[in-house]
């Protein structure tokens, strides 16, 4: 309990009222008091950032659903081995023609499943699976890299399916691509074609929080370690102005693959309704074979 009339002595270094014969407050705890403040606002970014690191790599609120048909496509839903639905645009080959299994990245799979529906991929009467990941709009689930390897699992069984004999060339954009090169690795396919594919989602994590730890993004979709052991034709196509995967990344894929082309594109790859390399990629691939055993 405060005595009667007792009146609290001022703290002289804080009021400045210091007297004359008291030793100044040492300068060092002034760059202490800075770098605690700097330590606790990183740390805040560092949480921050953690937080939201999953949303960062698979970007589920920018792939937005549309019912508008694609013209020659069947809106389809395809079930996983563990019971997720996957909406997407299948177009069936025309006989003897191969199918492109397309994994998207930040773009709608109605963009892909347009894309190659037109254009040489029509003219060449070449099939079409677009499917949408799981967790993304339209698709129940969430992803995760194992769970959306087993929607690239459907995706290969639904084209099994319905077209038994159709050679199959997987495409992937982004985080797609990543799951093209696993597929690619684990699956006998007749070519893989990528866009802005990054080596790895630790490198991915790097090159677009620079100044972040190295652990927010964890181990995973370690393309560059499986692309050596890809048996397919490979098409690397990079564009010079990507803002989020640098180009540097997709040359180090395609310099690891045994049979790649590496093209560096003009732009940021800002839109993907078509692509200048696609008469190059229908090229390749249009009679491209599965790889015999041992090659």
């Amino acid at each position: 309990m405060a005595r009667l009339g007792y009146v609290p002595t001022p703290d002289p270094y804080r009021t400045g009222l210091r007297p004359l014969d008291m030793p100044p407050r040492p300068l060092w705890h002034w760059p202490l008091a800075v770098a605690g403040c700097l330590a606790l606002v990183y740390g805040l970014f560092v949480v921050l950032f953690w937080s939201e690191a999953d949303r960062m790599v698979y970007m589920t609120r920018a792939v937005i659903p549309r019912e508008t048909p694609v013209e020659g496509t069947a809106k389809v839903v395809v079930t996983t081995e563990d019971g997720e639905r996957l909406w997407g645009y299948w177009r069936p080959p025309a006989p003897g023609r191969p199918v492109v299994v397309t994994f998207h990245g930040y773009e709608s799979p109605r963009v892909a499943a347009k894309r190659f529906s037109y254009g040489p991929w029509q003219g060449e009467g070449w099939g079409v699976l677009a499917l949408a990941f799981r967790g993304y709009p339209g698709s129940t689930g969430k992803p995760t890299e194992e769970g959306l390897q087993r929607d690239a699992e459907a995706a290969l069984a639904f084209v099994a399916a319905q077209s038994p004999d159709a050679r199959v060339v997987l495409h992937g954009h982004g985080i797609g691509a990543a799951v093209a090169v696993r597929a690619a690795d684990e699956h006998e396919v007749a070519g893989l074609y990528v866009e802005s594919p990054f080596t790895s989602l630790r490198d991915f994590g790097r090159a677009l929080v620079p100044f972040m730890p190295s652990l927010i993004f964890a181990g995973g979709y370690d393309s560059l370690r499986r692309m050596p052991f890809v048996r397919c034709r490979t098409l690397v196509v990079h564009w010079d102005e990507d803002r989020t995967v640098p180009v540097e990344q997709g040359r180090r894929l395609a310099d690891a693959a045994r049979y790649a082309t590496f093209v560096v594109a003009r732009g940021d790859g800002g839109t993907l309704w078509e692509s200048p390399h696609d008469a190059l990629a229908t090229a390749m691939f249009s009679r491209a074979s599965v790889p015999r055993p041992g090659l």
